[in-house]
Protein backbone atom coordinates (compact mmCIF):
# COMPACT_ATOMS: atom_id res chain seq x y z
CA UNK A 1 0.00 0.00 0.00
CA UNK A 2 1.05 3.43 -1.04
CA UNK A 3 2.41 5.72 1.97
CA UNK A 4 0.06 8.41 2.84
CA UNK A 5 1.51 12.07 2.29
CA UNK A 6 0.98 13.55 5.91
CA UNK A 7 1.11 17.04 7.62
CA UNK A 8 -0.30 18.79 10.81
CA UNK A 9 -0.44 22.25 11.26
CA UNK A 10 -1.75 24.61 14.56
CA UNK A 11 -3.62 27.83 13.96
CA UNK A 12 -6.16 29.79 15.99
CA UNK A 13 -9.36 31.27 14.93
CA UNK A 14 -9.75 34.89 15.57
CA UNK A 15 -13.11 34.85 14.17
CA UNK A 16 -14.63 32.25 17.29
CA UNK A 17 -13.35 34.26 20.25
CA UNK A 18 -14.65 32.94 23.37
CA UNK A 19 -15.95 35.07 26.20
CA UNK A 20 -12.76 35.59 27.81
CA UNK A 21 -10.93 36.87 24.68
CA UNK A 22 -8.71 34.09 23.72
CA UNK A 23 -8.51 32.63 20.66
CA UNK A 24 -9.36 28.57 20.30
CA UNK A 25 -6.67 26.85 18.95
CA UNK A 26 -7.22 24.10 16.03
CA UNK A 27 -5.25 21.41 14.13
CA UNK A 28 -5.41 21.19 10.10
CA UNK A 29 -4.46 17.89 9.29
CA UNK A 30 -3.65 17.36 5.78
CA UNK A 31 -3.43 13.52 4.09
CA UNK A 32 -2.70 12.90 0.44
CA UNK A 33 -3.80 16.71 -0.28
CA UNK A 34 -7.13 16.53 1.19
CA UNK A 35 -7.51 18.45 4.61
CA UNK A 36 -10.10 18.30 7.81
CA UNK A 37 -10.04 20.91 10.69
CA UNK A 38 -10.60 20.01 14.71
CA UNK A 39 -10.79 22.05 17.69
CA UNK A 40 -7.94 21.13 20.16
CA UNK A 41 -9.76 22.33 23.36
CA UNK A 42 -6.95 25.01 24.23
CA UNK A 43 -7.18 28.80 23.68
CA UNK A 44 -4.84 31.39 24.12
CA UNK A 45 -3.88 35.19 23.61
CA UNK A 46 -3.70 36.30 20.16
CA UNK A 47 -0.51 38.47 20.50
CA UNK A 48 0.78 35.15 21.78
CA UNK A 49 0.45 33.48 19.10
CA UNK A 50 3.40 32.75 16.64
CA UNK A 51 1.99 32.35 13.02
CA UNK A 52 4.62 31.14 11.17
CA UNK A 53 5.78 28.60 13.61
CA UNK A 54 2.41 27.32 14.87
CA UNK A 55 2.65 27.62 18.40
CA UNK A 56 3.01 30.56 20.94
CA UNK A 57 6.06 32.58 21.81
CA UNK A 58 8.12 32.80 24.62
CA UNK A 59 10.96 30.51 26.47
CA UNK A 60 9.07 30.19 29.72
CA UNK A 61 7.82 27.01 31.38
CA UNK A 62 4.13 28.13 30.65
CA UNK A 63 5.34 28.35 27.25
CA UNK A 64 7.35 25.37 26.67
CA UNK A 65 4.06 23.77 28.41
CA UNK A 66 1.78 24.70 25.69
CA UNK A 67 4.16 24.22 22.67
CA UNK A 68 5.12 20.52 24.05
CA UNK A 69 1.36 20.11 24.28
CA UNK A 70 1.03 20.69 20.37
CA UNK A 71 3.80 18.76 19.92
CA UNK A 72 2.28 15.92 21.53
CA UNK A 73 -0.92 15.95 19.20
CA UNK A 74 1.04 16.19 16.18
CA UNK A 75 3.09 12.73 17.31
CA UNK A 76 -0.28 11.20 18.36
CA UNK A 77 -1.40 11.71 14.57
CA UNK A 78 1.64 10.45 13.58
CA UNK A 79 1.67 7.34 16.14
CA UNK A 80 -2.59 6.58 14.96
CA UNK A 81 -1.13 7.13 10.90
CA UNK A 82 1.57 3.78 11.75
CA UNK A 83 -1.31 1.74 13.25
CA UNK A 84 -3.47 2.44 10.09
CA UNK A 85 -0.95 1.80 8.03
CA UNK A 86 0.76 -1.53 9.90
CA UNK A 87 -3.05 -2.74 9.90
CA UNK A 88 -3.55 -2.38 6.22
CA UNK A 89 -6.31 -0.30 6.47
CA UNK A 90 -6.52 3.22 4.50
CA UNK A 91 -4.99 6.14 5.51
CA UNK A 92 -7.40 9.39 5.12
CA UNK A 93 -8.13 12.73 7.15
CA UNK A 94 -11.42 11.62 8.23
CA UNK A 95 -9.52 8.15 9.96
CA UNK A 96 -7.09 10.13 11.61
CA UNK A 97 -9.43 12.83 12.93
CA UNK A 98 -11.37 9.92 14.34
CA UNK A 99 -8.56 8.38 15.67
CA UNK A 100 -7.48 10.93 17.86
CA UNK A 101 -10.88 11.49 18.97
CA UNK A 102 -11.61 8.29 19.59
CA UNK A 103 -14.77 7.80 17.28
CA UNK A 104 -15.31 4.47 15.75
CA UNK A 105 -13.45 3.96 12.60
CA UNK A 106 -16.43 1.73 11.29
CA UNK A 107 -19.52 3.75 11.79
CA UNK A 108 -20.46 5.71 9.34
CA UNK A 109 -20.21 9.32 9.67
CA UNK A 110 -20.94 12.22 7.44
CA UNK A 111 -17.67 13.61 6.39
CA UNK A 112 -16.33 9.89 6.28
CA UNK A 113 -18.68 8.86 3.34
CA UNK A 114 -18.01 12.06 1.75
CA UNK A 115 -14.18 11.85 1.53
CA UNK A 116 -14.89 8.42 0.88
CA UNK A 117 -16.91 9.73 -2.17
CA UNK A 118 -14.46 12.61 -3.30
CA UNK A 119 -11.23 10.41 -3.15
CA UNK A 120 -12.71 8.19 -5.45
CA UNK A 121 -13.90 11.52 -7.95
CA UNK A 122 -10.24 12.15 -7.60
CA UNK A 123 -9.06 9.12 -8.91
CA UNK A 124 -11.50 9.17 -11.82
CA UNK A 125 -10.18 12.29 -13.33
CA UNK A 126 -9.23 12.55 -16.58
CA UNK A 127 -11.09 9.09 -17.15
CA UNK A 128 -14.94 9.69 -16.75
CA UNK A 129 -14.78 12.69 -14.03
CA UNK A 130 -13.98 16.64 -14.86
CA UNK A 131 -11.19 18.07 -12.54
CA UNK A 132 -14.18 20.69 -11.85
CA UNK A 133 -16.54 18.37 -10.42
CA UNK A 134 -14.43 16.93 -8.25
CA UNK A 135 -13.15 20.78 -7.41
CA UNK A 136 -17.21 21.31 -6.69
CA UNK A 137 -17.58 18.06 -4.15
CA UNK A 138 -14.18 19.78 -2.22
CA UNK A 139 -15.97 22.50 -1.77
CA UNK A 140 -19.13 21.31 -0.87
CA UNK A 141 -17.07 19.42 1.85
CA UNK A 142 -15.98 22.28 3.77
CA UNK A 143 -19.13 23.71 3.72
CA UNK A 144 -20.60 20.66 5.55
CA UNK A 145 -17.87 20.40 7.71
CA UNK A 146 -18.17 24.31 8.75
CA UNK A 147 -21.57 23.79 8.92
CA UNK A 148 -21.48 20.99 11.53
CA UNK A 149 -19.03 22.71 13.11
CA UNK A 150 -21.42 25.84 13.59
CA UNK A 151 -24.84 24.26 14.34
CA UNK A 152 -23.86 21.36 16.43
CA UNK A 153 -20.22 22.05 18.00
CA UNK A 154 -18.78 18.67 16.57
CA UNK A 155 -15.98 18.18 14.06
CA UNK A 156 -18.26 15.38 12.53
CA UNK A 157 -21.83 13.25 13.39
CA UNK A 158 -23.16 9.70 12.42
CA UNK A 159 -24.90 9.67 8.77
CA UNK A 160 -28.06 9.14 10.30
CA UNK A 161 -28.37 12.52 11.90
CA UNK A 162 -29.39 13.26 8.22
CA UNK A 163 -32.79 14.55 8.43
CA UNK A 164 -34.90 17.23 6.66
CA UNK A 165 -34.25 19.38 9.31
CA UNK A 166 -30.36 19.05 8.76
CA UNK A 167 -31.23 19.65 5.46
CA UNK A 168 -32.96 22.70 6.12
CA UNK A 169 -30.58 24.00 8.44
CA UNK A 170 -28.18 23.85 5.69
CA UNK A 171 -29.74 25.88 3.24
CA UNK A 172 -30.41 28.27 5.72
CA UNK A 173 -26.50 28.46 6.95
CA UNK A 174 -25.43 28.36 3.24
CA UNK A 175 -27.64 31.43 2.78
CA UNK A 176 -26.87 33.62 5.89
CA UNK A 177 -23.19 32.62 7.17
CA UNK A 178 -21.81 31.15 3.74
CA UNK A 179 -23.69 34.50 1.60
CA UNK A 180 -24.38 31.89 -0.91
CA UNK A 181 -27.56 32.99 -3.16
CA UNK A 182 -30.25 30.60 -4.39
CA UNK A 183 -28.54 28.86 -6.85
CA UNK A 184 -25.46 28.56 -5.64
CA UNK A 185 -26.73 26.78 -2.09
CA UNK A 186 -28.91 24.47 -4.79
CA UNK A 187 -26.01 23.76 -6.36
CA UNK A 188 -24.24 23.04 -3.09
CA UNK A 189 -27.11 21.00 -1.52
CA UNK A 190 -27.44 18.83 -4.86
CA UNK A 191 -24.20 17.94 -4.38
CA UNK A 192 -24.75 16.59 -0.75
CA UNK A 193 -27.65 14.70 -1.88
CA UNK A 194 -25.31 12.90 -3.97
CA UNK A 195 -23.67 11.84 -0.60
CA UNK A 196 -26.97 10.99 0.13
CA UNK A 197 -28.16 8.56 -2.13
CA UNK A 198 -24.59 6.62 -1.41
CA UNK A 199 -26.14 6.02 1.75
CA UNK A 200 -29.51 5.17 1.10
CA UNK A 201 -27.73 2.63 -1.56
CA UNK A 202 -25.57 0.62 0.88
CA UNK A 203 -27.88 0.87 3.61
CA UNK A 204 -26.60 3.41 5.88
CA UNK A 205 -29.67 5.80 5.76
CA UNK A 206 -32.85 3.92 6.38
CA UNK A 207 -35.13 6.49 4.72
CA UNK A 208 -34.32 9.50 2.21
CA UNK A 209 -34.28 12.68 3.83
CA UNK A 210 -34.89 14.53 0.89
CA UNK A 211 -38.10 12.70 0.23
CA UNK A 212 -40.27 15.58 0.50
CA UNK A 213 -38.07 18.75 0.11
CA UNK A 214 -37.53 20.61 -3.52
CA UNK A 215 -35.16 23.11 -4.23
CA UNK A 216 -35.59 25.29 -7.14
CA UNK A 217 -33.56 27.39 -9.32
CA UNK A 218 -33.94 31.39 -9.64
CA UNK A 219 -34.02 32.33 -13.63
CA UNK A 220 -31.41 34.47 -14.13
CA UNK A 221 -30.85 37.08 -16.84
CA UNK A 222 -27.51 36.77 -18.75
CA UNK A 223 -26.17 40.40 -20.27
CA UNK A 224 -24.24 40.09 -23.28
CA UNK A 225 -20.23 41.28 -23.22
CA UNK A 226 -20.11 44.43 -24.90
CA UNK A 227 -17.34 44.70 -27.85
CA UNK A 228 -15.41 46.91 -25.83
CA UNK A 229 -15.47 43.89 -23.37
CA UNK A 230 -15.23 41.31 -25.93
CA UNK A 231 -12.05 42.88 -26.78
CA UNK A 232 -10.68 43.43 -23.47
CA UNK A 233 -10.35 39.76 -22.98
CA UNK A 234 -9.48 39.30 -25.91
CA UNK A 235 -6.15 40.87 -25.43
CA UNK A 236 -5.56 39.49 -21.97
CA UNK A 237 -2.76 38.14 -21.22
Amino acid sequence: MKRATFRVLFYIKRTKKLKDDTAPVYARLTVNGLRVEFALQKSIDEEQWNKEKGCIFGTKSDAKKFNSSLDLVKNKLYGYKLELEQEGKEVTVVSLKNAYLGIDNSSKTILGVFNEHYIRCKGLIGIDTASGTYDRYQACYRHIERFISHQYSKTDMPISSITPIFIRDLEYYLKTERNCCNNTTVKYIKNFKKIVHIALFNGWLKSDPFANIKFHLDDVDIDFLTEEELDTVMKKQ
